[in-house]
């Protein structure tokens, strides 16, 4: 047997391998089963491809792959939306766009593909609620951090006056709020950590119940020097119970 033979009979024998890229179906596969919406527009400005996230967010009652996307009403009424679409049927690129629809936040992302476009439209409320009040809890808790500062700052500074001499009985009380509000601090800070754990994913929220009466009472205490010329009077019953 020859070279020639044994090369024939090499190359007869080799199996193909299969291929490790995702097939047409597999991609739309894949995009059916996002959350957000995904239309793939032709060159024509028909649509080829929505997925059932589109049907809901956008309130199509049936399906409309073969029409116009123009003639889509929800998407009709934007001008920016059919200049970005039509610039990257053309190759180019276009800048996110955000909308306000009935009330809800969405963003609307255009992409330039071979056979014509995608619009990826994603639902960006939660995520602006959830930002809005990240922000005001920071806001909150800087604020917070304040009063603890002031205690700490006002006693320790009252407790190094020379000019008068405190009795044990009260350098015991000024170190002892010193002490709390150290406590105070410390747990605001770690509420901000754990905030930062939460938009991470990493922590979990377990609701405890507490008694509001010691929560009145240390905001009080804390508020001794900003408050000395006004009396607060707490008045809680003995037997109230926890608050979930």
């Amino acid at each position: 047997m020859d070279s020639r033979t044994n090369a024939s009979l090499h190359v007869e024998n080799v199996q193909p391998t299969p291929s490790t890229s995702l097939s047409t179906t597999d991609l739309l596969g894949v995009l059916a089963r996002l959350r957000d919406a995904v239309l793939l527009v032709a060159r024509d400005h028909t649509i080829t491809f929505l997925n059932p996230a589109a049907l809901r967010m956008l309130s199509f009652g049936e399906d409309i792959t073969g029409r116009d996307v123009r003639t889509c009403a929800v998407l009709s009424k934007d001008d920016d939306i059919w200049r970005g679409l039509d610039i990257v049927l053309a190759g180019g690129a276009f800048p996110v766009l955000e909308r306000i629809i009935d009330g809800a936040a969405y963003r609307f992302e255009l992409t330039s593909l071979p056979i014509g476009a995608m619009i990826l439209i994603h639902n960006s409320t939660r995520e602006q609620q959830a930002e809005r009040f990240r922000n005001a809890l920071i806001s909150t808790v800087s604020h917070e951090l304040r009063t603890p500062l002031a205690s700490i700052k006002g006693y320790a500074t009252t407790l190094l006056r020379k000019d008068v001499t405190w009795d044990a009985v009260t350098q015991r009380e000024f170190l002892e709020i010193i002490d709390e509000e150290s406590d105070r601090l410390r747990e605001l800070i770690d509420s901000l950590l754990d905030m930062s754990k939460l938009e991470s994913g990493v922590l979990h929220l377990e609701r405890v119940p507490v008694q509001l009466a010691r929560i009145a009472h240390r905001a009080v205490h804390g508020l001794r020097l900003a408050s000395e010329r006004h009396r607060v009077i707490i008045d809680f019953p003995r037997d109230m119970p926890l608050v979930d």
